[in-house]
C-alpha cells in the first residue's frame, strides 16, 4: 500500500521526468489537433480574448451575427490567458490568430498532466505510478480530444488541480515544519481563485478540496508570529480577489449572469424532479457516461480499497467531487444536462483531471513487488479502451457526427437517440464515420488543397520518440546535472520549435481561405487604412473566418447577419429601385450598423458579391449608400470587394436640399441642390466632407450616367474624387422615371498633407460608355459649361480650423 511520504524531495530525476512528460503531451498533440472552432461557445470566448488582447476590452463585436454585441457573458481567466497567444500572432508574421489561440488547450492539458505527476509523487508513490497516471490521463482520457477544442473546461481543471496541489503542499509543508510553510497556501487560494473565473463551477469544488490539509497528521504552527503572517496574508489575497471580482461584475459589467448564486438555486428546485435523468446520463449513458468516455477511472473506483485508512481520504475525495459535479450539473442543468456541441459529459472535465489522483493506488499495486495480475490487465484493459475511443474522438470532427445524426430525420436526434442508444452514440457513431473512410480531422491533412503534409507528423513522430526513449532512459539510468539540463533545453527547444514551426506551416489554412490571395490583398488594405477612426463590417458570415485567422489590425469588425431574402431565383424580378432598402434588410443585420456605425468617423463594408452577381440584391450594401456617405470602392476578385463610408447620416432622399442650385444637367435632370456636412467654409487636414446631391428626373431618362464629384485644387487640379452611378449603382439613371428624386451621397477624407488653400467642389454627368458630359445650363436654357460648382472651402492650416 502507498502511504503519504512527507520527507520526500523533488529530485532531479523528477525536474526532468515531469520536463519531458510535458515535451511528450504537447507535441504529440500538435500531431491530432485540428485548429477549428466546432462550436458557438469557443467563438464567444475567442472574441472576448481578441478584445482584451487588441483593446483591453470587454466587449465582443466579432459574433455580432450571433448575438447582439456587448459586454462578454464569459467568465474572464481563459481570455486574459489567450492574450499572449494572440499577441504572438500580432508580432509575428505567417502565424494566424485562430491557430495560435486554439494550442491554449494543448498547453493547458500538458501542463495538467505535469501537475498529475508532480501531486502522485508527493503523495509519495513511485515515479512509475506517477508517470503511469500522466501519460493514461493525456491519452487514454475525455482530455486528449478537448485539446482540440478551445472550451473553458481544461483550463478549468488546472485550475482545481494547482488548488488542490497548493494545499497538498501546505499540508507537507506544516508536517515538515518549513520555513515558509504558508506560501503554499497562498498559492492554493490564488489558484482556487482564478478556478472560480475561470467557469463558475469551481465554486462547487472548493469545498471539497478543504479536505486535503486535514489528512493525515498536519498541524498548524503555534508561533503567533506565523500565524499572524497567515491572517494577514490570506487577508490581502482574499481580499484582491474579491476586488477582481467586483470590478470585473460590477465595473466592466462582464460576465455578471454567470455569478447569480440565488437563481442556480432555483434552478435546482426546479430540476429536482427530473434530476436522477441526468445523474443517470453522466454516469451511464452511452453518449454522455464519463465511464463510457474515459473508462480507465472505473479502477479509480476501487483506488480507496489498497491505501491505509489514515490516508485513504487522499484518494476518496477526488471520487466524491466526481460525485459532487454530476449531481450539482444535473440539478441545475435539468432538461440541458448534456451541454451543447461536445465530446461526451464536457461538463464534468474538470473533475476527471482530479479524479485520476484515485487511480494513483490501483496503479502502483500494478507495479509492486506482489502485484495484482488481474487488476494489471484490467488495466491494460481498459487503458487501451480508453485509448480507442479517444481515437475515434480526435479522428472524426464532431459536427461531421452531428451532420449524420441529422440526416437520420429523427427529431431532436441529438439529444434522445445519441444519448441513450448505443447504435447512434458519439463513441459508436465516430467509428462507423472513422471505418467508413472519412480523413482524419488533423490540421496537417487539411490545411493544404493538395492533400496532407507528411513532413510535420514524420518529424513530430521523431521528436515523441526522442523523448520516449529519454523517459526510458532516465527511470533506468537516472540522470545528472548536465544531463538533466540537456534535455529540459532539448525540451523546451523542441516545443518552441514545433510551435512556431507548425503555425507558420500551416498558414495559408484553405479551411480559413487562407488559399485565396484575394483576401489577403484586402486584408492588408484594411490593416493599413488611412481612413480615420474606421470599423469594420463583414456583410455576412462568409469572410468571417478567415477575418478570425488573419486579421490583425486593432479596429473593430462586426459580422452581420445574413438576410434571408438576399438571393433571387431566375425568375424573380430585382427589387424595384424607388423601394426604401432598409424594408430588405433583417434588423439584426442593419442595427449593429445603425448603432455602431455612427460611433465611428468611417465604416468599411466588406462584400463577397457585386454588380456582376446578377441573382444577389445586396440589400445591405444598398441602404448604407441611401444611408451614409460613399467615400470609395474597391475590388480585389469578382467575389472580394470593400465598400467605405463616412458615419455620418444623409438627408433622406425627398428632403429639401439646404443649398438649392436648381442647375439643369442635360434636359431630362434637374440638380435641385446639395447638404453639405461640415457647411461651407473652414476646414483642416484630415476632415471628412459629407456631400449629398439631390437630383430629379424631368422625364424618364433613357441614358446611363455616371456622376463624377471632385475636388478641385486652388490650381485646377483634381486633389480627390468619386466617380459612381446614382446611389452606388443601386438606382441607375435608365431606371429614373418622370419626377423621381435620387439623392447621390458621397464623402472625401482630406489628406493630413493637403496643402492650404482655396478648394472647390465640382460634379458632373457623363455617359457610363464614352465619358461625354452632360452640358448643364440654368432657367432660362443658357449652356453654362459641363460642370456645376457647387461650393468651396478653405483648407487651413494643420491646427487651425472649427472641425
Amino acid at each position: 500500500m502507498a502511504e503519504a511520504k512527507t520527507s520526500l524531495t523533488w529530485s532531479l530525476v523528477d525536474r526532468t521526468t515531469a520536463w519531458v512528460l510535458f515535451g511528450v503531451l504537447f507535441i504529440s498533440y500538435w500531431l491530432t489537433t485540428s485548429l477549428t472552432f466546432i462550436s458557438a461557445d469557443e467563438l464567444f470566448l475567442f472574441d472576448t480574448s481578441e478584445s482584451f488582447a487588441r483593446r483591453g476590452s470587454v466587449m465582443r463585436n466579432m459574433t455580432a451575427d450571433l448575438d447582439w454585441p456587448g459586454h462578454t457573458y464569459v467568465e474572464p481567466v481563459q481570455s486574459l490567458f489567450s492574450v499572449p497567444f494572440v499577441w504572438i500572432a500580432d508580432r509575428f508574421s505567417n502565424v494566424g490568430v485562430a491557430h495560435s489561440v486554439l494550442l491554449l488547450n494543448m498547453l493547458v492539458t500538458a501542463v495538467s498532466g505535469v501537475v498529475l505527476y508532480m501531486y502522485v509523487r508527493w503523495l509519495g508513490y513511485r515515479r512509475i505510478v506517477a508517470t503511469w497516471i500522466t501519460l493514461l490521463y493525456g491519452f487514454t482520457t475525455m482530455a486528449w480530444p478537448y485539446t482540440k477544442n478551445y472550451f473553458r473546461e481544461p483550463l478549468a481543471g488546472l485550475t482545481l488541480l494547482l488548488c488542490a496541489y497548493g494545499l497538498l503542499r501546505w499540508r507537507i509543508a506544516l508536517h515538515n515544519s518549513d520555513r515558509i510553510p504558508h506560501r503554499w497556501l497562498v498559492f492554493a487560494v490564488v489558484s482556487g481563485f482564478l478556478s472560480i473565473m475561470v467557469k463558475e463551477s469551481g465554486v462547487i469544488g472548493l469545498p471539497i478540496l478543504m479536505i486535503i490539509p486535514f489528512i493525515g497528521e498536519s498541524r498548524i504552527q503555534k508561533s503567533n508570529i506565523a500565524n499572524w503572517q497567515l491572517i494577514v496574508t490570506l487577508f490581502v489575497v482574499i481580499g484582491m480577489a474579491f476586488v477582481g471580482f467586483y470590478v470585473y461584475t460590477d465595473v466592466l459589467q462582464a460576465g455578471t449572469f454567470r455569478f447569480q448564486p440565488f437563481e442556480r438555486l432555483t434552478f435546482v428546485f426546479d430540476h429536482f424532479n427530473i434530476a436522477l435523468s441526468g445523474i443517470y446520463g453522466f454516469l451511464l449513458s452511452p453518449g454522455k457516461g464519463v465511464f463510457w468516455h474515459s473508462p480507465v477511472l472505473l479502477l479509480a473506483l476501487i483506488g480507496p480499497v489498497f491505501v491505509s485508512n489514515n490516508m485513504k481520504s487522499d484518494t476518496l475525495w477526488p471520487l466524491v467531487l466526481l460525485g459532487v459535479f454530476v449531481i450539482v450539473y444535473a440539478l441545475v442543468r435539468g432538461e440541458l444536462w448534456f451541454g451543447g456541441t461536445n465530446w461526451g459529459p464536457r461538463y464534468l472535465l474538470p473533475v476527471i483531471t482530479l479524479a485520476m489522483i484515485s487511480l494513483s493506488p490501483v496503479i502502483d499495486r500494478c507495479f509492486c513487488v506482489n502485484r495484482s495480475i488481474r487488476i494489471y490487465y484490467a488495466l491494460l484493459l481498459l487503458s487501451f479502451i480508453g485509448f480507442i475511443v479517444q481515437i475515434g474522438a480526435i479522428w472524426v470532427n464532431p459536427l461531421s457526427y452531428y451532420d449524420i445524426l441529422d440526416s437520420t430525420g429523427i427529431p431532436g436526434a441529438s439529444w434522445t437517440v445519441a444519448l441513450w442508444t448505443t447504435y447512434f452514440s458519439p463513441i459508436i457513431g465516430h467509428w462507423r464515420l472513422l471505418l467508413n473512410g472519412v480523413l482524419p480531422d488533423f490540421a496537417w491533412i487539411h490545411y493544404q488543397l493538395s492533400g496532407p503534409d507528411w513532413i510535420f507528423p514524420i518529424l513530430v513522430t521523431l521528436i515523441v520518440s526522442c523523448f520516449g526513449l529519454i523517459l526510458g532512459r532516465i527511470n533506468k539510468y537516472g540522470v545528472s546535472i548536465l544531463a538533466s539540463r540537456s534535455y529540459v533545453f532539448l525540451v523546451v527547444f523542441c516545443s518552441v520549435f514545433i510551435f512556431f514551426f507548425g503555425l507558420r506551416r500551416i498558414y495559408y489554412d484553405q479551411r480559413y481561405k487562407g488559399n485565396n490571395d484575394a483576401l489577403h490583398e484586402m486584408r492588408l488594405d484594411i490593416e493599413n487604412t488611412s481612413l480615420p477612426d474606421p470599423v469594420i463590417f463583414l456583410n455576412n458570415r462568409t469572410y468571417f473566418d478567415y477575418m478570425l485567422n488573419y486579421y490583425k489590425g486593432d479596429d473593430i469588425w462586426y459580422t452581420l447577419e445574413l438576410n434571408p431574402d438576399e438571393l433571387i431565383s431566375d425568375n424573380e424580378v430585382f427589387p424595384d429601385t424607388r423601394v426604401n432598402p432598409l424594408d430588405l434588410l433583417n434588423k439584426n443585420s442593419w442595427s449593429p450598423v445603425d448603432y455602431f456605425g455612427r460611433q465611428h468617423a468611417t465604416m468599411i463594408l466588406v462584400m463577397e458579391t457585386g454588380e456582376y452577381h446578377l441573382n444577389t440584391i445586396r440589400s445591405m450594401e444598398w441602404w448604407m449608400n441611401s444611408e451614409f456617405h460613399a467615400i470609395q470602392k474597391r475590388t480585389y476578385a469578382e467575389n472580394v470587394r470593400t465598400v467605405s463610408f463616412s458615419g455620418i447620416a444623409a438627408p433622406n432622399r425627398e428632403t429639401t436640399p439646404e443649398f438649392r442650385l436648381d442647375a439643369f444637367v442635360g434636359d431630362e435632370i434637374l440638380l435641385t441642390g446639395y447638404d453639405a456636412d461640415p457647411p461651407p467654409g473652414l476646414v483642416r487636414p484630415g476632415n471628412i466632407l459629407n456631400l449629398s446631391i439631390q437630383w430629379q428626373a424631368l422625364k424618364n431618362v433613357g441614358g446611363r450616367y455616371t456622376v463624377g464629384t471632385y475636388l478641385m485644387s486652388p490650381k485646377g487640379v483634381i486633389e480627390a474624387q468619386n466617380d459612381s452611378e446614382p446611389v452606388g449603382g443601386f438606382w441607375p439613371t435608365n431606371r429614373w422615371k418622370a419626377g423621381d428624386l435620387i439623392r447621390h451621397n458621397v464623402a472625401f477624407v482630406l489628406p493630413n498633407d493637403l496643402p492650404p488653400g482655396h478648394y472647390a467642389l465640382w460634379t458632373v454627368m457623363y455617359l457610363t460608355g464614352d465619358g461625354a458630359r452632360l452640358p448643364v445650363s440654368d432657367a432660362t436654357a443658357t449652356t453654362i459649361r459641363d460642370h456645376v460648382e457647387l461650393y468651396s472651402i478653405e483648407v487651413a492650416r494643420t491646427g487651425i480650423g472649427i472641425y
